[in-house]
């Protein structure tokens, strides 16, 4: 197999993989210590999805020929993931202000579509957060944000997610 890690091919696998998923797990660990993380993944010029990379647990070495590697800085990757999500989300506060206005004004009904697309907007972050997390390589059970744990903060949003979707599917809007 060949393996092309940002272009160069002289990455060097060190003992005897059992599979392409280990491959790329020893890139993986190679690209952590210099402060990089992987960006994309391609086996035979098909581009592997982050949901598609558990199909390499098991796949023999024999069935890639060429697996390429993307790799970015870290610092540079994280710092992306924040600016999207600056540029990408409404100002969330504010949409729940409008949401309970909404909800509590005289036709409640139309507030569920901008809920659910709160609750989406709400899975993005957590999406986006999981990835810095990931490649910051922090614990989150040590991540605070102003002094509160994430796990407390996580908590609290599920408590109140759940009660809203409690709510929806009571049609009850004043609970909303």
């Amino acid at each position: 197999m060949d393996v092309i890690v940002d272009g160069n091919r002289d990455f060097q696998l060190t003992g005897d993989p059992p599979d392409v998923f280990s491959v790329m797990a020893a890139i993986d660990a190679y690209l952590q210590e210099n402060d990089r993380a992987i960006q994309s993944v391609k086996f035979d010029g098909k581009l592997v999805t982050l949901e598609e990379t558990e199909t390499l647990r098991g796949m023999p070495l024999s069935d890639v020929s060429v697996f390429e590697v993307e790799s970015e800085e870290t610092r540079k990757l994280v710092a992306e993931c924040l600016d999207e999500l600056e540029r990408e989300l409404p100002d969330l506060s504010g949409a729940c202000h409008e949401l309970a206005a909404q909800f509590q004004g005289e036709s409640p009904e139309e507030g569920f579509g901008p809920c659910e697309e709160l609750a989406k907007a709400w899975a993005y972050v957590k999406t986006q957060e999981q990835l810095v997390i990931n490649a910051l390589g922090l614990d989150p059970d040590t991540v605070e944000v102003e002094g509160v744990s994430l796990e407390a903060l996580h908590a609290d949003l599920n408590e109140r997610l759940e009660g809203i979707i409690q709510a929806l599917e009571a049609n009850d809007t004043v609970l909303l």
